[in-house]
């Protein structure tokens, strides 16, 4: 079992990327407080997901995401029960080198 008294499941690293026009720092992170507020309410109804921060790139208007959970589904259901819309939920794979300078 988990903290919050889940199952453990296999959760999979997703990179989310949304459109975000006239973009601010405070915007982004009204969204991410959105998201965090969802999570809450998806693992009271028994799914896992985690958000582990955003990247908001302002030249290009779009901000990226990494969301740990258990299926693509899952993580638009996130978006869409925070209010986010997520316009590309894709797998992926993090690499951090340890020792970096």
């Amino acid at each position: 079992m988990t903290e919050a008294g889940l199952a453990p499941e296999a959760l999979t690293l997703f990179l989310v990327e949304r459109y975000v026009p006239a973009p601010s720092e405070d915007h982004v992170r009204a969204e991410a407080q959105r998201v965090l507020a969802a999570i809450v309410d998806l693992r009271a109804e028994g799914t896992e997901v985690r958000y582990l921060g955003s990247t908001l790139v302002p030249a290009d208007e779009t901000c990226f995401s990494l969301i740990e959970a258990a299926s693509p589904q899952v993580v638009q259901r996130l978006g869409e029960k925070a209010l986010v819309p997520y316009d590309r939920v894709v797998e992926a794979v993090r690499i951090e080198e340890q020792g970096s300078p």
